[in-house]
């Protein structure tokens, strides 16, 4: 427990967003790879289960977090990322980065227990904006001593040419955060 209060809130954040992932995951059967659904800046919902007017609040609640953080914070909802685990879906979102182990994030059971109950009953706006709420206040817990990340105002892409962060290609930019969602739309 002592090595999770210890933890930098950007790799809790990550653990939160894989542990959530994978707590949520339900496998839907696929014969072959699927493309991933295009990111568009912060959201993308490839199963539409929200409407658009959610997925603008939403976006705008996650784009708060990294102007105020600098942890750029990215939710993907699919209908399932089979035959592929979710975590080697992630990897494949978030190329190079090294994960830091969900066993931290274990420590923290509050986080998520209750969004079950949402997701269930399919109000799966309410849930993310919990979720995006807690994500929040965990990368704004830092010592007194650490001041918040800075958001990048430029980016250098897979070219070498530098880009204004408003216009971040989501395959050159790598967030610092993926939550992964898979929903099964069958039951």
């Amino acid at each position: 427990m002592k090595r999770f209060l210890k933890a930098r809130p950007r790799d809790i954040a990550t653990c939160l967003l894989v542990l959530l992932a994978a707590f949520f995951a339900t496998a839907l059967a696929q014969k072959s790879l699927r493309q991933l659904p295009p990111l568009l800046r912060t959201l993308s919902d490839e199963v539409g289960v929200l409407s658009l007017e959610e997925g603008l609040t939403l976006s705008r609640s996650l784009e708060e977090i990294r102007d105020l953080t600098g942890v750029r914070v990215i939710m993907a909802i699919a209908g399932s990322t089979e035959p592929e685990a979710i975590d080697d879906r992630t990897m494949q979102v978030m190329p190079g980065r090294a994960l830091a182990s969900v066993e931290r994030a274990l420590g923290n059971p509050g986080v998520t227990s209750d969004l079950g109950p949402l997701l269930r009953k399919e109000q799966y706006f309410e849930a993310l904006m919990t979720l995006t709420a807690r994500l929040r206040a965990i990368v704004q817990e830092r010592p007194a001593s650490q001041p918040a990340a800075r958001p990048a105002q430029h980016y250098q892409d897979v070219n070498g040419a530098v880009r204004p962060a408003s216009g971040c290609d989501p395959q050159a930019c790598t967030p610092a955060a993926l939550i992964g969602i898979e929903l099964d739309r069958k039951g």
